[in-house]
């Protein structure tokens, strides 16, 4: 399945960079016309020894071919500004519904746009996110609502750092827009979609945890790591997670399976007294999917479930099946339904994992498991750890720029335990739901959350290492990790000893190593005046980090960044000149900025005498008629005025 599932993926990525459906099915015809030619040849067995390699050939233009139609078919739709600015009704289906603390957030599949004149335009593969209040929709639900305010999404203007425009677009996000949940009208219900139905289950179930007598936190908790929705967990709680390395606990994944599958079968286990062994996986698997359906089939979950279909399958039919076939099988048919999710970060980090423990873990433990099984599997935990760590690491670094040092400790001490933590929940939950109540129970469950955060703060706290990966470094460490599987798996790659493969695998990894400590990040230099509501915050960068300045309220305030001279007049009053000292009289001869809030009671005329800036900004803070009385008059005075309101923030760069 390596051959298919490589072969499918390079045709999404050709699909991506532009390549149409008639490049696919030219690459499908030449495969099928290769095909012949080599059948054709096969009458003499010497030419068919000498052609044989060119089997892979063939196969790989029809599965190239296949991924190229498939990724032309999903291409997401971007439309142009002016689609959107003469759009006054938007129609469209909820694909997702997400709950934050500033209201829901709504994905929606549009299916039509509506202009003045009442002329309708249908699209596929094009979606919107709507910010709003709390609505009365569901997934699945085919709404109506205006189409003013639809923005084009773009990186925030107050930081330097970039890259969300970017992520958004991986899942065919464009445009966004602030609706008010009144304005939100639905126009149809599909009982029958998927994706909703799983919805109302999976909320019943949230539902259900919500009534039970646990802490607030630990029910948090419980529903995150049941259902995968880290939306409920505090940030600091995902924050501090992610900084001990254990983030993998949070996101469903194939350790999530494998502990949900052991209930199951324990369930299941008296089947085996009546001789119904393949009947009891059998009904696992289904229960498996079942769960997978319930959580939203992410691309993890359905890599795993994949592949342990793919195993119980291989049982029952008493076939021999390997985990690597598994996981290629699970790859292709993620991006045989679903082609873009190969950009997604989840979808990268869970293969690369779980190929990186297929490729190595059993390799390099040491113990015998036929002698010492306990001290194999002891081993196999750390290795574990290690292994994903070590493969995966760069790609961590390369999207969210940290490294946990302490990840070890953290593993070593939860993933023993988490299994069992997860099956006393699910006990709790289920004596619940026969009405039985033990109280015990629910403080031991209380307990060991507390337990599991205490733990995790101490490893991630101020333990974090920042770094910035440049791109190229993780093409090489990436190809130093395939070498090191060739040469422990003593595959002679074009006639090339396993000796050589690992000194080509170490130059690898010592080179991407080097670019990574050598590599310095593209940033501006200068300064952001933030367009922050109540506060104000300046954003200040040196080429390389991003800090904030903090800005004393009801205050005159100076501040001198990359040698500008900013003043911040939060004050209702200018006081005299007389009252400041001489290195303040300095910096006020040559003011380049000054900060107007709303607290600023006078005129632009008294700024100007004492202050004389070359440019006014005022903060959005002010009210919109004092705001524009200042600009008029700062206008009429030649003094440039920048409204944070109306201009968005004041980006600076200083050469």
């Amino acid at each position: 399945m390596l051959l298919p599932f490589l072969s499918l993926g390079c045709g999404i990525i050709f699909a991506s960079l532009g390549l149409g459906l008639w490049g696919g099915a030219s690459a499908i015809i030449s495969g099928v016309i290769i095909y012949f030619f080599i059948i054709l040849l096969s009458r003499n067995p010497i030419k068919a020894f000498r052609y044989a390699y060119w089997h892979y050939v063939w196969l790989s233009l029809i599965f190239i071919g296949i991924g190229v139609v498939v990724g032309d078919f999903s291409r997401f739709y971007q439309p142009n500004d002016k689609e959107i600015k003469d759009a006054v009704i938007v129609e469209g289906m909820v694909k997702d519904i997400r709950n934050l603390t500033s209201g829901d957030l709504l994905t929606v599949e549009v299916q039509s746009l509506y202009n003045k004149e009442g002329i309708r335009k249908d699209y596929s593969n094009f979606k919107v996110e709507c910010y709003s209040n709390a609505v009365s929709v569901s997934e699945g639900d085919l709404i109506a609502f205006p189409a003013k305010g639809m923005k084009k999404i773009e990186d925030s203007p107050n930081s330097f750092h970039k890259g969300y425009t970017e992520a958004k677009a991986k899942y065919g996000i464009y445009y966004n827009q602030r609706v008010a949940g009144n304005q939100i009208r639905i126009i149809g219900r599909d009982r029958f979609f998927i994706s909703g139905i799983a919805k109302s289950m999976r909320d019943a179930i949230v539902a259900f945890i919500e009534k039970q007598a646990l802490q607030r936190n630990t029910k948090n908790f419980i529903i995150t790591l049941l259902s995968g929705d880290r939306a409920y967990l505090d940030p600091e709680v995902r924050q501090t997670f992610a900084d001990a390395g254990i983030a993998h606990v949070l996101a469903l994944s194939g350790m999530h399976i494998a502990i949900i599958a052991g209930i199951f079968l324990s369930i299941l286990f008296p089947l085996n007294f009546l001789g119904k062994y393949k009947l009891r996986y059998f009904l696992t698997a289904l229960l498996l999917w079942f769960y997978a359906f319930i959580t939203g089939m992410s691309p993890s979950i359905i890599r795993a479930c994949v592949m342990a279909s793919a195993f119980i399958i291989a049982m029952i039919l008493e076939r021999k099946n390997t985990a690597f076939n598994s996981l290629c099988l699970a790859g292709f048919i993620i991006l045989l339904f679903s082609p873009y999710a190969m950009y997604e970060i989840g979808f990268q980090l869970s293969f690369l994992c779980v190929a990186s423990l297929i490729l190595f873990a059993g390799r390099l433990n040491p113990i015998d498991h036929r002698h010492h099984p306990k001290l194999y599997n002891l081993c196999g935990l750390v290795l574990a750890s290690l292994i994903a760590t070590f493969s995966s690491w760069i790609v961590v670094a390369y999207y969210f720029q940290t490294f946990p040092t302490l990840f070890l400790p953290a593993n070593i001490i939860i993933l023993p335990v988490l299994p069992f933590y997860v099956s006393g929940i699910i006990l709790y939950l289920f004596l619940e739901v026969c009405g039985i109540h033990i109280d015990l129970l629910a403080k031991a469950i209380d307990s060991c959350y507390d337990l599991f955060v205490s733990i995790i703060s101490f490893f991630g706290n101020d333990t974090v290492l920042h770094l910035s990966v440049p791109g190229y470094s993780v093409f090489l460490w990436l190809l130093g990790v395939i070498f090191i599987a060739l040469s422990i798996w003593k595959v002679r790659t074009w006639r090339i000893k396993p000796l050589y493969i690992s000194i080509v695998s170490v130059l690898f990894l010592f080179s991407s190593l080097l670019l990574t400590y050598l590599y310095e990040p593209k940033m501006e230099r200068g300064f952001i005046i933030c367009n922050t509501y109540p506060d104000l915050r300046i954003n200040v960068s040196d080429g390389r980090n991003e800090s904030f300045l903090v800005i004393p309220k009801n205050a005159l305030s100076m501040h001198q960044i990359n040698k500008k001279n900013i003043i911040i007049l939060d004050f209702d009053t200018i006081p005299e000149i007389e009252n400041l000292n001489k290195t303040d009289l300095l910096k006020i001869s040559r003011i380049d900025y000054l900060i107007v809030t709303r607290k600023y009671k006078g005129d632009i005329a008294r700024i100007k005498e004492i202050f004389n800036p070359k440019q006014i900004v005022t903060h959005s803070s002010m009210r919109k008629k004092r705001e524009s009385e200042l600009i008029e008059e700062a206008l009429k005075l030649n003094i440039p005025v920048h409204s944070l309101r109306h201009d968005n923030a004041l980006k600076v760069v200083v050469e």
